[in-house]
């Protein structure tokens, strides 16, 4: 992208018209701005702009061409059309939880999808809620304890010690 001979031409035009400013006397574009004579190094900035941002909008779209070409291309067609991939596709966690009450509520909620009449869904919820309240009460690991504040020196006023 950035060795486009295009964009490399306009940005050559704009450095010379950025040199050509500051032989004029403007060391700051914005004063040659104002003063009307940076059109044409106005004219090459906004065309590097444009340029570099259309390249980019090419390579991103060539960058998700690739990757649809490598995925499987089946599996997100089912997908789009709301079928849901077999339960043997999907990988299964692997994730190992220090409290067996966060396990359990990570399996609850990766149930949720799977219920489909309100007679279940009313006992996962029901289990959830006792789940969540389960691990509430307890930590995963133990935070220090903080180091007891020694009470401050009283101060007197008036007395100085040397």
């Amino acid at each position: 992208m950035f060795n486009d001979p295009t964009l490399v031409r306009y940005r050559n035009k704009r450095s010379k018209a950025l040199a050509s400013l500051k032989k004029k006397g403007f060391k700051p574009v914005a004063a040659a701005k104002r003063a009307g004579v940076g059109k044409r190094y106005g004219k090459y900035h906004r065309g590097v702009d444009n340029l570099r941002k259309k390249l980019e909008v090419k390579r991103l779209e060539r960058a998700i061409a690739e990757f649809h070409k490598n995925i499987h291309g089946e599996e997100i067609a089912q997908q789009l059309k709301g079928i849901r991939p077999c339960k043997n596709v999907l990988a299964t966690r692997t994730i190992e939880y220090e409290l067996e009450e966060r396990t359990e509520v990570a399996e609850l909620f990766s149930q949720a999808p799977t219920i489909i009449n309100r007679e279940e869904f009313f006992k996962l919820r029901m289990r959830l809620g006792l789940g969540l309240a389960q691990l509430c009460k307890r930590r995963e690991s133990l935070c220090r304890p903080k180091a007891p504040r020694k009470p401050a020196k009283p101060r007197t006023r008036g007395t100085t010690t040397n």
